[in-house]
């Protein structure tokens, strides 16, 4: 991967009483400050949060520490909770958002989950997660959900309404990546793949790429449906997927298996390795689980017999961390934290201006008093970002480890749009 990075598990409480507008109360530390909400899985899936966090808090601490606070003061995290696993979820992403809102909060680093943005309010008096942000003309910047389904609901927004952002590429991206991987298989290609919005969406841009790059080529998929992987009842879960598999026609034949898993994957993996049904001479390609906790699943040993296993990032951290100095850059350069008006900076600070690769060079450009340095292009912890007009990335980060009887191989890539090479060096000046 680019950088090594630590989990850091962080202790913290959910705040909230309720929308400002409904209760009229801030929070104490949201009064001299510009705050952030954070919407993470914190409690139901740790050890995916605990890197985004620390990517966030390391966000906070280097604007803080830089001095340039214009006239916002400095920034302060106030943590929330996403939900994933129980029937109201999404219930709970949102109440969590409205009461963040409630205390001040002027902007969101997340959801992460691309089914927290889509997923259908059955009691709420909004539509969805994207109908709260419209309706309350708040802005969030995902570090990960990056199902392609985002861009549209965005687009379908309209001009003045799209207050959606991302570090992350979307699928679209991924979607060549893997099947760039996967058009030379010498058999047939089998997806199984997570029942969800972030899964489905991936497996449909893989199936798209392949038709393009092998259109001989043979695909079967096998979905299943989403629970986590410290469930009570994960082995029984995880052996139904592995029949599951088994029962797929012509399983014999399989020699490229795309698994779009989370960590719930590992104890899948290990399934079918085992399984006398599946042919020993299948290559595995993992996306949405990185090398390094593949390899806290799944024995080491297995891993050695050319896995690959793609991902935008290990963590995502450095996307948390972006997504912190962009939201804070935005309202700087937009002289504001009304989320509003700072949306219309979102974008333009990561384009098209002098190049910066820190908060406090960014910072200091936008408030040196020489309108000519006003025009600044952020080039993050991830690279060039690049946000196009929806809101998406037009530049990616990627890793493409293969794992074999030497440990792992292969390396960090950084793409356009059309999978050609970006010089991410040259692009972000050294500070």
């Amino acid at each position: 991967m680019k950088t090594a990075k630590t989990a850091v598990t962080v202790a913290f409480a959910v705040l909230g009483l309720g929308l400002l507008s409904a209760c009229g109360s801030s929070d104490d530390a949201c009064d001299n400050a510009f705050c952030i909400g954070l919407l993470f899985p914190t409690n139901d899936d740790r050890p995916f949060a605990a890197p985004l966090i620390s990517g966030a808090e390391q966000a906070r601490d280097d604007i803080n520490a830089s001095g340039v606070d214009e006239f916002f003061g400095d920034v302060a995290l106030v943590h929330g909770e996403e939900g994933v696993y129980e029937v109201s979820a999404a219930e709970k992403t949102l109440d969590t958002a409205r009461d963040a809102v409630g205390r001040g909060v002027r902007g969101f680093v997340g959801p992460t989950y691309s089914s927290s943005f889509d997923a259908p309010y059955s009691s709420r008096s909004y539509t969805n997660f994207f109908d709260f942000l419209t309706r309350e003309r708040i802005v969030t910047i995902t570090p990960s959900a990056s199902s392609s389904s985002l861009t549209k609901l965005n687009r379908d927004a309209g001009a003045g309404n799209r207050f959606f952002f991302r570090t992350s590429p979307s699928n679209d991206l991924w979607a060549k990546v893997i099947a760039g991987e996967a058009k030379d298989a010498n058999g047939k290609v089998l997806i199984v793949y997570r029942d969800d919005t972030f899964a489905r969406n991936l497996k449909e841009g893989v199936q798209s790429e392949l038709e393009k790059l092998a259109p001989a080529l043979e695909v079967e998929t096998a979905p299943y449906e989403v629970y986590a992987f410290d469930d009570d009842d994960a082995v029984s879960k995880a052996g139904d997927v592995v029949r599951d598999v088994e029962s797929v026609d012509g399983i014999e034949n399989v020699r490229y298996m795309i698994m779009i898993v989370f960590d719930e994957g590992g104890k899948i993996i290990e399934g079918l390795l085992d399984s006398p049904a599946v042919p020993d001479n299948v290559t595995y390609h993992v996306a949405g689980t990185g090398s390094g906790r593949l390899l806290e699943l799944v024995e080491p040993e297995n891993l050695l017999s050319g896995f690959v296993v793609s991902a935008p990032e290990e963590g995502y951290s450095d996307e948390a961390y972006d997504a912190v100095v962009v939201m804070a850059l935005a309202a700087l350069a937009a002289g504001s934290t009304d989320p509003s008006v700072y949306v219309e900076q979102v974008a333009n600070v990561t384009r098209g201006g002098t190049p910066c690769s820190s908060y406090a060079r960014c910072a200091a450009l936008l408030t040196d008093g020489d309108a000519s340095n006003d025009d600044i292009d952020y080039c993050g912890h991830t690279g060039p970002i690049e946000l196009d007009g929806n809101g998406d990335p037009t530049v990616g980060y990627f890793a493409v480890n293969t794992h074999d009887a030497s440990g792992k191989v292969g390396g960090s890539r950084t793409l356009d749009t059309e999978l050609n090479e970006v010089n991410a060096g040259a692009k972000c000046p050294a500070e």
